[in-house]
């Protein structure tokens, strides 16, 4: 028994993504469709990736860890030009 079209797929999954994402920012009352507030999250994403390879460096994650890790924050600034 099917209840209608899949709408999971990756589109799907990133423009619900991108969404919360905007929730998120609306509620401390920002929006990400602003220039400058998306600029600091795609900056705020790239500290993260960094964060990430100081964390190998320390020995607190391995390789394959960290580069799980920075692709997926990498990968997050993605989700702003869905907005």
């Amino acid at each position: 028994m099917t209840s209608g079209p899949d709408h999971t797929g990756p589109d799907e999954g990133r423009r619900r993504f991108a969404e919360h994402l905007e929730l998120t920012y609306n509620a401390a009352d920002l929006t990400l469709t602003d220039p400058r507030t998306a600029a600091a999250f795609r900056t705020a994403m790239d500290i993260a990736v960094t964060v990430t390879a100081g964390a190998l460096a320390q020995g607190l994650i391995g390789d394959e860890q960290q580069k799980a890790l920075a692709e997926l924050l990498a990968g997050t600034k993605e989700a702003v030009p869905l907005i």
